[in-house]
């Protein structure tokens, strides 16, 4: 039996990041290989979670299919009050979230101390502790359990070679364990393949603005594009972090060739791609970069920083590959993709790859943590 501890994703059910990796893993888990899921209770330790909060993560009931996030917490708390059978006696148990929470670190470093092996956990990557200032992290101190942990846990995995090596090299010094990497599923949006047309000239940025995923050159290099005559719209795609400064999107409010979509439900968002000739992607710190591989598992061709993990071993021509982040290399890739010819190969090289699925990250993921 596997037990996943979800702790966060139960206090905070939201459908992005790390989150919606856990909800992806719920959501596809092999019905051959039993799993529980579970939460921590300060001084009551693991505490098993009904299968009526489940269905709600991962939106098999009509109220939980589109709800808010305090309809959500109102009816996961509603829902974990039912009665429920305990958990087996030591479990399999992975944990698949990044948290702070010190009640939690300390469960976990009794339980590792005892016994390094007793707890997997799934690592996403070590920007705070290695880049704080590229996500605006000024204190520290209280992320440091967690990393204590990971250097203590002896069943590791990683979502990308690099975190892989980011723990290896710069968090062990070269004396950790040798972890899987396990891919996250691109098939995520749901989006059926797409194929080209010369009358889609939409690019499309999906990426929260938190300073970090270099909107702002994209937004940079394509006014001047604007300004040369080319009629290509940019359409930005995500939620802005408070301590990111948004003035300049804010000032294109109205303009005909920019739209910045806040909020954008499932069904807008493949929407808005199915007009699009390429996404960008320019970020250069990420721990995996979801939106690339989902946009070329929909056959839509990527303009991406070559410093994104989850492009790294792609073999070429599916994505033009920014060797620098500058407004000069953005605009010259866009004008790549706005020739015809080029378009075509582009996309042609993109309906060519095959790649991952969340049931396949999840198959992966079980089979690791049953190989014992």
């Amino acid at each position: 039996m596997v037990v996943l501890e979800i702790s966060e994703l139960i206090r905070n059910p939201i459908r992005t990041g790390i989150q919606r990796v856990v909800r992806e893993l719920i959501r596809r888990w092999p019905q051959d290989i039993p799993m529980r899921l579970a939460r921590l209770e300060d001084g009551q330790g693991l505490v098993p979670v009904p299968e009526a909060v489940k269905a709600i993560l991962i939106g098999n009931t009509p109220r939980a299919e589109g709800s808010c996030f305090a309809k959500l917490s109102a009816q996961i708390a509603q829902a974990c009050a039912q009665d429920v059978d305990p958990l087996p006696p030591e479990p399999a148990l992975l944990v698949p979230e990044l948290f702070c929470d010190p009640a939690r670190s300390r469960f976990y470093y009794q339980l590792l101390t005892q016994n390094s092996g007793a707890a997997a956990f799934i690592v996403y990557d070590f920007i705070p502790w290695l880049y704080p200032e590229a996500i605006h992290v000024t204190q520290s101190a209280h992320m440091m359990p967690y990393l204590r942990l990971i250097r203590l846990a002896s069943k590791l995995a990683f979502i990308s070679a690099r975190t892989r090596s980011d723990y290896q090299t710069r968090i062990m010094r070269g004396a950790g364990v040798e972890g899987p990497v396990l891919r996250l599923g691109a098939d995520g949006i749901g989006l059926e393949k797409q194929s080209f047309e010369p009358t889609r000239r939409d690019f499309v940025y999906v990426g929260s603005l938190d300073g970090r995923k270099n909107q702002h050159l994209v937004l940079q290099a394509f006014q001047q594009l604007w300004e040369q005559g080319l009629q290509a719209p940019l359409v930005l795609v995500g939620r802005a972090f408070e301590a990111t400064d948004v003035s300049a999107f804010e000032l294109l409010d109205g303009h005909p060739l920019f739209q910045w979509r806040r909020h954008a439900t499932d069904d807008a968002l493949r929407d808005i791609l199915r007009r699009a000739r390429g996404t960008i992607f320019a970020s250069t710190l990420e721990g995996y970069g979801l939106p690339p591989v989902e946009s070329l598992y929909a056959g839509i061709p990527v303009i991406c920083s070559q410093q994104v993990p989850s492009i790294s071993d792609f073999p070429g021509g599916e994505v033009i590959r920014l060797s620098e982040t500058t407004p000069g290399k953005i605009r010259e890739a866009v004008l790549q993709l706005m020739n015809d010819g080029f378009a075509q190969r582009a996309w042609a090289a993109a309906a060519g790859l095959r790649l991952g699925t969340w049931a396949d990250f999840a198959r992966q993921t079980a089979q690791w943590i049953c190989s014992d």
